[in-house]
């Protein structure tokens, strides 16, 4: 009988394939590994589909072997030092990394920029000398709010020279980065009990923007000159009046007015209108810290203070009494408010790899930052309380932990009177 030998090989256990893995190297080098990008939102499919590309563009440039590879999902759960058919875990790994950029997109230092960095003051790099002109350009001061626009003078106090800085931020870090909110040390925007923060305005000092009443520079720079103090020229003009000043309480805001106590009252006639043509504008950000609107809130600040309202339209001045601009809580009594709320979109996130750690690290890069009319309850629009009450009615806002808006923006079409009668009541006065 004739025996035929049929011979076998033994093995050791198949290891998984990891065709990504293994060629870092060599995927790098022809640039196809290097630190990637996906954009609008951080997940794992985003992801997973960044990894399925970078297999596809390895195998057709014959870099990698198509049957050394596993699927995309497969070299993903790998590459994070896990089993291939491990995608659940790799879902949740990748989750977390999209969630910690987000959380750790403020100290960022090469995304998100400081308050203190919006180029105000020329050739000034001192950050108390900064945050100090910024206190004080808050409370209505500096030579932003003092100066009007004259004609046949040197300088002429344009603002379209004087903002340069400004709108040269606008065009970059406020649409395009995150702008951290400002330091504390800027009292009128610490510490704010109520989600919101406004401005408001009691001059207009630009001509030639259809804003307010300044319709032309001073027509001399000399104070002494016979045609200077001619009714249609800038002087002691108005913004656009959107709101009525009902009073303001002194001890909101102790840091600008230096008094401890008392309150100036505007309007109490029910007539509108008493205290003269003022213009309020603000802007609300939800309780979730995670949220772009919150997150991005000092873009905002910079936008509606800065932008709008100084370099657009020239207003300037506070309200006698109180900050130009604060949070809600340190600013007058009125009736209503403009408001601006902002959308994030475009987000960009880059996404590097660690192969001693078999992880990613994730930051954001760039985001595409929009600045719009507010939504409000019951379709009013481009109205503060009525963006804050639908942040309430979308569970945006815990109001059982914060003070009451109604005593800050008394409502579109309420009188003031109510609310000046309430507090000369605090202080034991009753009007007959």
């Amino acid at each position: 009988m004739k025996l035929s030998l049929i011979p076998f090989a033994l093995s050791a256990p198949f290891a998984a394939s990891q065709c990504i893995k293994d060629n870092l190297q060599t995927l790098t080098d022809q640039g196809l590994f290097t630190p990637f990008k996906v954009t609008n939102e951080c997940n794992y499919d985003r992801v997973v589909n960044k990894i399925g590309s970078i297999k596809k563009k390895g195998l057709n440039q014959n870099l990698l072997v198509k049957s050394d590879c596993s699927n995309k999902h497969g070299e993903l759960a790998l590459l994070l030092g896990l089993n291939e058919d491990d995608t659940d875990a790799a879902e949740n790994i990748i989750n977390g990394i999209c969630e910690n950029a987000l959380l750790n997109v403020e100290s960022d230092t090469d995304y998100a920029v400081n308050f203190e960095d919006i180029p105000l003051l020329e050739n000034e790099t001192n950050p108390e000398t900064i945050r100090r002109f910024l206190s004080e350009f808050y409370d209505g001061g500096t030579f932003y709010n003092e100066q009007t626009q004259q004609s046949n003078a040197k300088p002429n106090f344009g603002l379209g020279q004087a903002t340069k800085g400004i709108n040269k931020f606008y065009v970059g870090p406020a649409k395009k980065n995150l702008v951290k909110w400002p330091s504390a040390e800027i009292d009128t925007l610490a510490n704010c009990d109520i989600n919101a923060a406004m401005c408001c305005w009691v001059q207009d000092r630009q001509a030639g923007d259809d804003n307010g009443n300044c319709n032309k520079p001073y027509p001399n720079a000399n104070p002494n000159a016979a045609n200077v103090w001619t009714p249609d020229d800038c002087i002691d003009k108005d913004p656009a009046d959107n709101t009525d000043i009902c009073y303001v309480d002194l001890s909101r805001s102790t840091s600008s007015n230096h008094v401890q106590e008392g309150a100036v009252i505007f309007s109490d006639h029910g007539q509108g209108n008493d205290e003269g043509s003022a213009h309020c504008h603000g802007f609300a950000w939800p309780d979730d810290k995670n949220d772009p609107t919150y997150q991005y809130r000092a873009n905002n600040l910079f936008y509606v203070s800065m932008y709008d309202h100084l370099r657009q339209r020239g207003y300037v001045r506070a309200v006698p009494g109180a900050p130009m601009c604060g949070c809600l809580d340190k600013m007058p009594t009125v009736t209503r408010a403009d408001c601006t709320e902002i959308e994030i979109t475009n987000r960009h996130f880059s996404f590097e790899y660690d192969t001693n750690k078999q992880t990613f690290m994730a930051k954001i890069t760039f985001a595409k930052v929009q600045f719009n009319a507010c939504e409000g309850v019951n379709d009013n629009n481009n109205d503060l309380l009525a963006h804050y009450q639908q942040l309430v009615e979308d569970g945006s806002i815990n109001t059982e932990e914060q003070g009451c808006i109604d005593e800050f923006l008394v409502g579109e079409g309420t009188t003031c009177r109510p609310a000046v009668e309430a507090v000369l009541r605090d202080y034991g006065i009753v009007k007959k």
